[in-house]
Formats: structure tokens, sequence, C-alpha cells
């Protein structure tokens, strides 16, 4: 006589259900961990692009304002920029390093570079205030504008922003 049992118990399976929603649950996380993960790695090396182009293009010594030996730190000279090849953007964004992502580059409401940055996943954006000034600036405008004097178009403080997207 052969006893009949059962081979797969009511417990049994319930155990192994839990068990396979447990595994899901723990991959599920997992997942959801690493694409977290991805995005702040992705979004903090936008941001320090962001941040490398603005102190690059306010610091740089072939866009920077500069009255015989004296070179001014943060300080943008818009007809050194109109100067750059044809076209200007183009050559301000490798000159900046950021050939390979959209930018947008805005120099007192007037845009340098306008690549459409609409469809980037992520944009790190940031301001700074500079010094904009043009061929015509004179040493004289320099120091009455640190008197807090801007001569009008010679000399200005305006609001570098740049916004970067990949």
């Amino acid at each position: 006589m052969h006893n009949k049992g059962q081979v797969f118990t009511t417990d049994f399976l319930l155990a192994m259900t839990v068990l396979i929603l447990g595994f899901g649950l723990v991959g599920a996380i997992s997942e959801f961990n690493m694409y977290q993960n991805k995005e702040r790695t992705n979004f903090a090396e936008l941001q320090e692009k962001a941040q490398l182009t603005a102190i690059t293009l306010a610091n740089s010594t072939w866009a920077d304002c500069n009255f015989g030996t004296t070179e001014v730190a943060y300080s943008i000279n818009t007809d050194k920029l109109a100067a750059l090849p044809a076209p200007q953007s183009t050559e301000l964004k490798k000159r900046l390093g950021i050939s390979d992502y959209n930018a947008m580059i805005i120099i007192g409401g007037t845009q340098v570079v306008s690549d459409d940055i609409s469809g980037s996943g992520n944009i790190a954006s940031i301001d700074l205030n500079v010094m904009v000034c043009n061929n015509t600036a004179t040493f004289a405008d320099l120091n009455s504008s640190m008197n807090g004097v801007f001569t009008g178009t010679k000399i200005r403080q305006s609001l570098l922003a740049v916004r970067v997207g990949k």
C-alpha cells in the first residue's frame, strides 16, 4: 500500500509566493536607486559644466576687459566676442568646452549662444554679475565704475546667465 501525499502544500506555495514577491521588490528598489544615482551624477556633471563655463567666460583673456596691462576678472568685452570667427556661437562653445552640450548664454539680456535647451532632460543654470565693456572703454571709465558710476555702454554691470543641458 502506497501513501499518497501532497507534493506542494498550501504553506509551501504561500511561502514561495511571498519569497518571489520579496525578490521582485528588492529588484525594483535596486533599479530605482541606480536610476536616482545616474540622474544625480548627470545633473552634478551639468552643474559643474555650467559653473566652469561661466567662470571661464568671465575670466578668459580672449574675452575680458583689459586696460593696457590691467586685465579685469569677471569681465566680458562684447566687442571681443563679436570678433570671434563665424559662427560666433559655435566658436564660443568650442572655446568654452561645451560643444557637445546644448547651451544658452545670455549677457545683459543679449543671447550670445542660443541652442534649444527645452528638449534637454536636465538643465543646469548659473548666473553671475559681471562687468561688461567694449573696446572704447578707458581706464578712467574703469575707475568711475569702481565708484559705482557706470558710463553708459562703455562699462556696465550685467548678468551673465549660463544654461547647459544634455
